[in-house]
């Protein structure tokens, strides 16, 4: 029995160990589902094993188990996005009816060797969370990729959720990827003026410069007035 002191951690392996059960479920219902074909791939949290690194702290010793934290993640490609989260909406054994965060990826120069094939040889990716609203099922959060490269166009899910609206905005504008069927999709943290994307890689550490916004401003208001 674990002491009490390890009490958040026993009740996150409970939840855990929920999530797993809920995972298998899913894996298996995705494995028999019409879009299945439509991955690229699709990675399940790993069972923990003996060799684990966790197998080896002293809340193992005290009786704590271990499972994977980590969530599901489907990576599909732009043509296929639509037809996935319609999928894990309206399924189930899935229910994903909450879009919890939408960001991207920008793999330019990654060190790691295997990231370009892993994501379809594209430059970027981006990266949707869902999570169920259910009770009996909410802390199940499930990931999805979708490769894109530079001038390519990613459906915007603005149609299915109006709350992506200003993410996909936001991955415009620090990214520059386009959503394809966003309603207005303009800069949402940067002046409309600005020049660049400033989360991508190759963006000048220092800046490109910004004296010309201020250029632009005081021509404005000369012309203004």
């Amino acid at each position: 029995m674990a002491e009490p002191k390890f009490g958040a951690v026993t009740a996150a392996t409970a939840v855990a160990e929920k999530n797993a059960a809920i995972y298998a479920q899913q894996k298996e219902a995705l494995e028999k589902s019409p879009v299945a074909s439509t991955l690229l791939r699709a990675l399940w949290p790993a069972a923990p094993t003996a060799a684990s690194v966790h197998a080896y702290t002293p809340l193992e010793k005290d009786g704590v188990r271990t499972f994977a934290t980590d969530m599901p993640t489907l990576i599909v490609r732009k043509d296929n996005l639509l037809n996935l989260v319609q999928f894990i909406r309206g399924d189930a054994t899935f229910g994903y009816d909450f879009l919890l965060d939408l960001t991207a990826v920008d793999f330019l120069n990654s060190p790691r060797a295997d990231d370009k094939a892993d994501n379809d040889g594209k430059r970027f990716q981006v990266q949707y969370l869902f999570r169920p609203r259910a009770t009996d099922r909410r802390s199940a959060t499930l990931r999805i990729g979708v490769p894109v490269d530079e001038n390519e166009e990613v459906p915007s899910l603005t149609q299915i959720w109006p709350g992506a609206n200003w993410p996909e905005r936001e991955v415009f504008d620090l990214m520059g990827i386009r959503f394809a069927g966003h309603p207005n999709l303009r800069r949402i943290v940067l002046p409309e003026n600005y020049r660049g994307h400033p989360l991508r890689k190759d963006f000048p550490v220092k800046g490109i410069g910004e004296d010309y916004l201020i250029e632009d401003l005081l021509y404005k208001r000369r012309n203004e007035d």
